[in-house]
Formats: C-alpha cells, sequence, structure tokens
C-alpha cells in the first residue's frame, strides 16, 4: 500500500553593428539550491526496497513552510539551512533565487543483517524548477546516493538561457537527507562531457506498453561507451511470467520465471545479473543515444505505467530508473 506521509525539512544580445564583433554570453557556472524537504510518499517493493516521490524547495519560504520547518526543529526555514548546511535556503552562483523539486527514486531498506547487506543504495530521477532574477529555469537530473552522499548528471532543459540558449548539462554532487545542499556543475565542454565527479551518465525515458510486452527506453549520455552489468525489474503479477527480455534487437536473457512480491503478493519482481553474459558481452554496450529495453509477459499486460519499477545498472558505476507513481513521472 502507498502511503502519503508529510517529512520534516531535509533535498539580448545587441544588434550587430557593421564591424563591431557581438560577444556571446558567459558560459553559465555552478550553482547550488539548498533546501529541505517539503512531502515524502513511500511505497514497498519486493526484495527490501522502497520507491519515493518527494518534494523539496528552499527560497521565497512560504508561512507553511516556516510553519513546517517550526514544528520540527523549532525555527523558522532560513534559520534551518543555516544551522545545518551554514548557508541560506534557496539557489545560489549563476542562478540567484528559490527553487522546488519533484524527485522519484528506489533505494535498499538499509539492513546490517542479510546477506549481502543492504546498504541504502539508490537510484532516482527528477525535474528541478529554478526561479531567479535573470528568468526561470527547468533541469532535469537523474543520479545515486549511496545513504550520505547524492550525485549523478542534469540538463536544463531550457539552456539556462532562456528557450533560444543552447543546451547545458553536467553533473551535481551533494549530501542527501531532508536538509541538503547540492551543487550543479556544468560541462567545461561540449554537451556530453562529463565532468570526474561521476563514472558516467545515463537517464531514464518513458514507457511504451503494447500487446504482450512493455519498453523502457533509456540514453547514454557519455561519449564512451557503457555496459549493462544488470536489471531489477518490478511488475505486477497480472502480467504473468517474464518471458523474454531484449535490448535492441538482441536476446539478453530468457528467464522464465518470477519471484512471487514478498511484500504485496499482486506484485513480481527478478534480477538479471548480465556480468558474465554469454561470450560476446559488447553486445551489451551501450552507445552514446537512446537503446530500448523490451519486456515480453506471458499474460496480459498492465497499460498503467504506475504498475512499473525498473532499475538498469551500468558496470561502469552508474545507472538509470524508471519510477511508476500515480500520476506517471515524466
Amino acid at each position: 500500500m502507498t502511503k502519503g506521509i508529510t517529512l520534516p525539512s531535509t533535498v539580448d544580445l545587441l544588434p550587430a553593428a557593421a564591424g563591431i564583433a557581438v560577444a556571446a554570453p558567459p558560459p553559465l557556472g555552478p550553482f547550488t539550491t539548498t533546501g529541505y524537504t517539503t512531502n515524502g510518499e513511500f511505497s514497498p517493493l519486493s526484495g527490501g526496497w522502497l520507491r519515493f516521490h518527494v518534494v523539496a524547495r528552499g527560497g521565497n519560504e512560504t508561512e507553511a513552510d516556516n510553519l513546517l520547518c517550526e514544528a520540527a526543529y523549532g525555527r523558522p526555514c532560513q534559520d534551518v539551512c543555516l544551522g545545518f548546511l551554514g548557508q541560506a535556503c534557496g539557489v545560489t552562483g549563476s542562478f540567484q533565487g528559490a527553487f522546488e523539486f519533484d524527485e522519484w527514486g528506489v533505494v535498499q531498506v538499509l539492513d546490517n543483517s542479510t546477506n549481502p547487506p543492504r546498504t541504502g543504495y539508490g537510484a532516482n530521477h527528477g525535474l528541478v524548477a529554478i526561479t531567479a532574477a535573470g528568468g526561470d529555469t527547468n533541469l532535469r537530473f537523474d543520479g545515486q546516493t549511496d545513504s550520505v552522499t547524492v550525485y549523478g548528471s542534469f540538463q536544463l532543459l531550457d539552456g539556462g538561457r532562456g528557450a533560444k540558449g543552447p543546451k547545458v548539462s553536467g553533473t551535481y554532487l551533494g549530501n542527501g537527507g531532508y536538509v541538503f545542499a547540492v551543487t550543479y556543475t556544468p560541462c567545461a565542454g561540449p554537451q556530453g562531457t562529463p565532468s570526474p565527479t561521476i563514472p558516467c551518465a545515463v537517464s531514464s525515458g518513458a514507457l511504451k506498453m503494447e500487446k504482450g510486452k512493455v519498453k523502457w527506453e533509456f540514453s547514454n549520455e557519455d561519449n564512451a561507451k557503457l555496459t549493462l552489468s544488470s536489471l531489477r525489474l518490478w511488475w505486477p503479477a497480472a502480467n504473468g511470467a517474464i518471458e523474454k527480455v531484449k535490448l535492441g534487437k538482441l536476446a539478453i536473457a530468457d528467464p522464465g520465471y518470477h519471484e512471487p512480491g514478498l511484500t504485496d503478493p499482486a506484485q513480481y519482481w527478478t534480477e538479471i545479473d548480465l556480468s558474465g553474459y554469454g561470450d560476446r558481452p559488447q553486445h551489451l554496450d551501450i552507445a552514446k543515444g537512446k537503446k530500448m529495453l523490451e519486456l515480453t509477459f506471458n499474460g496480459p499486460v498492465s497499460q498503467d505505467p504506475a504498475d512499473y519499477v525498473f532499475l538498469a545498472r551500468f558496470a561502469e558505476g552508474c545507472a538509470a530508473t524508471y519510477v511508476g507513481w500515480p500520476p506517471a513521472t515524466p
């Protein structure tokens, strides 16, 4: 059963004249979002995992925000950010203003008694809306967490310089928790050049449901090839068992089985280890660009994207995830 809970605070150009060169706008530099979680929803997944949807913000605090912070910490939100992180809530750096974000993800429940231990590893994606003096902008992020640190890649959806600006991508790094600060660093080079703070960059796309099949598109945003090493999949039991898994045109696994949901009998799951797949592992290499994962089931396929949760991990150390949530996530 999905439970909704409220958490305490935590994540012109000038016309060119003849003979006069017009300077381009300066490159976008790093910026930091500092804020607090305002709401979180969690739903258990089989195998000791949770899926979640988190809403957070910082800057331009409302009366409701300050009431939440007062109830949790006995102080207004700005004092919470200053007290926990030593900096004000909001956006600083290349952008100056406020932000809100929605985040969807999966995370292992910490448990040192299991073999192997559940480490609190998680993967996520989300959208950030920034309200700044120079104009509003939006970004998409895809990343991971080790239960302490959050890290991954991002892309400004409008270029960060208005709708006609160039696309900007980069990486982010920060702390997880109810009160957080995350710094976004645009790439110094062309789009697709990751900074050293993360091993690689991938992003998740939408689902497509067909008769007997579910297709999930994800993308390698890096210039280098990546190797798919494992898949963890959750789906509604009414779909039946997975009969075939294809990556592009290659059949990469034929599980032919499912494991009943340990938490919810209406949910099935499986984990497919591809680290030693066959004698042609190059078929699991993901070049820059989009790739399609196709699952074939032996029962009628649910047409609701919110019924599915997929996690693809890569040998290089990054991951892509699709987390269904009503309504379905972007």
